[in-house]
């Protein structure tokens, strides 16, 4: 259900989106590009964590063949707030 979130974009438009997108348009049935995409995500998650470097939306886009466009950019920039 997550991943389909994720390729959906509703909210907002993601690389995760446009990757999705880019392989629909290529001809590749739906369910078949969102296990791209899960794979896409399984690599990127473990070389974050094996490379311990913090995630960089620009790097994955690029990683993606995606080119990168300021709608990806997060509305709000705050910081965190850690719970007691």
């Amino acid at each position: 259900m997550s991943m389909m979130m994720l390729a959906n974009g509703k909210r907002r438009p993601t690389v995760f989106k446009a990757y999705y997108d880019r392989k629909v348009e290529e001809g590749m049935i739906k369910k078949k590009a969102i296990g791209h995409l899960c794979g896409k995500i399984a690599n990127l998650i473990y070389t974050i964590l094996k490379s311990g470097q913090k995630y960089d939306p620009k790097i994955h886009a690029a990683a993606c063949g995606i080119e990168w466009d300021e709608v990806y950019e997060l509305e709000e920039k705050t910081e965190p707030v850690l719970l007691r």
